[in-house]
């Protein structure tokens, strides 16, 4: 075979390797952030990287191809923390866990906000309701573009026919984009610390 310009994989290429050397980088698999409750926020924070990336003055383009896993990784942080909450719901015994199981175990967006949004209102029952309804219209829209977490993730069906998105604005704004979802994070893990402290007093009273 020619040789080439261009590195090709060899035999012993390895994807996940030991670093030894600690001014390297490296993910540390024993870390505190891989506890079940980081997962929602570390896939936020790869998109968020993304775009931050992407809007520096010295990156090419305007890279729309990245719209796509971005906004993937922008609705499975979303359907990760709704499951968090739901899963607080069901120890704050807001609903039994066989009423929550299927929606548990499926992608859709608009169930898992019903029963989140009762868990929330559920330990705030006097709280203030615009918060909520901003989130439930984030969490909605969102649902309306993928309502089964497939079409983000894949540009075509299992019949090849191209994944749409209808009534999106033909410039999606990255500013927008990064910023709504940081406020719909911030109260969503505000919700999720406030019903844990919550939960966690009510032990401690026992």
């Amino acid at each position: 075979m020619a040789e080439r310009d261009f590195p090709w994989p060899k035999i012993g290429d390895k994807l996940f390797v030991e670093e030894a050397n600690i001014d390297e980088k490296a993910f540390h698999l024993g870390s505190y952030m891989w506890s079940g409750f980081q997962h929602a926020g570390a896939f936020k924070a790869a998109a968020d990287i993304v775009i931050d990336s992407s809007t520096e003055e010295n990156h090419r383009g305007h890279q729309d191809d990245l719209l796509h896993p971005v906004a993937y990784l922008y609705r499975h942080s979303l359907e990760l923390k709704l499951k968090e909450i739901v899963r607080y719901g069901i120890a704050m015994d807001c609903y039994n866990r066989a009423d929550v199981e299927e929606i548990l175990g499926c992608h859709n967006l608009a169930k898992l906000w019903t029963k989140a949004k009762l868990a929330i209102t559920n330990r705030w029952p006097e709280g203030d309701l615009e918060p909520v309804k901003a989130v439930e219209a984030v969490v909605n829209e969102m649902h309306q573009t993928d309502n089964d977490g497939q079409k983000w993730r894949y540009g075509s069906d299992k019949d090849s026919r191209p994944n749409r998105h209808k009534g999106l604005p033909e410039f999606v704004s990255h500013k927008s984009l990064r910023k709504t979802m940081d406020n719909v994070f911030t109260f969503l893990d505000a919700c999720g610390d406030g019903i844990d402290d919550g939960l966690q007093s009510m032990r401690n009273d026992v």
